[in-house]
């Protein structure tokens, strides 16, 4: 096996969570550094029987929520000028 590939995530406590992609390996730490070690000790103890891989890649994937504000304060008066519409004109009794 040349290569594994782990997806790896920061979690909000600003420790890492490493899940390979291939194989049921999975390992966490606290730093990138000790997430390094602790996955080659998580392949190193998974293939202890088979061949190990050349490589391990570590994948950190960044999932972000953005939350999009349209905040419009328009005047009704506004709205209208200066474009193709017209202001709807009442006429008596009648609701708009």
């Amino acid at each position: 096996m040349p290569e594994l590939v782990f997806e790896v995530l920061q979690e909000s406590d600003g420790g890492y969570c490493a899940e390979c992609l291939t194989e049921s390996i999975f390992t966490e730490a606290d730093t990138w550094d000790g997430l390094r070690k602790n996955v080659l000790e998580a392949a190193s103890a998974f293939f202890f029987d088979r061949p190990r891989p050349d490589r391990v890649r570590l994948h950190l994937v960044r999932d972000e929520t953005l939350l999009v504000v349209c905040d419009i304060q328009v005047e009704l008066g506004a709205l209208y000028q200066g474009t193709a519409l017209a202001v709807p004109q009442r006429t008596h009794g009648q609701r708009l």
